[in-house]
């Protein structure tokens, strides 16, 4: 599944325990921009070619990020702010 993801989050709103997989991210801005979000799983995912950040994580915590192809994005392929 291909997901054409625009300047703006998909969701401003956090949302924990939710799982993220096998999905093709590009285009956008962060390409998954996780904000307040807990016990996430991204995996299995391609996220490329978006203007910022490929996965950003902010003031988020214990959230497991495996086996995703991240490339080709405007800044860092995985950020961490004030997450771990």
């Amino acid at each position: 599944m291909t997901e054409e993801v625009p300047q703006k989050p998909w969701s401003k709103s956090p949302h924990d325990n939710v799982n993220v997989s096998g999905f093709t991210i590009q285009n956008g801005g962060n390409g998954i921009h996780l904000y307040m979000c807990n016990g996430v799983m991204l995996s299995d995912n391609a996220v490329m070619l978006n203007g910022y950040d490929g996965i950003r994580l902010e003031a988020s915590s214990s959230n497991t990020i495996s086996g995703n192809t991240i490339a080709s994005n405007g800044f860092d392929g995985i950020a961490a702010e004030d997450s771990n």
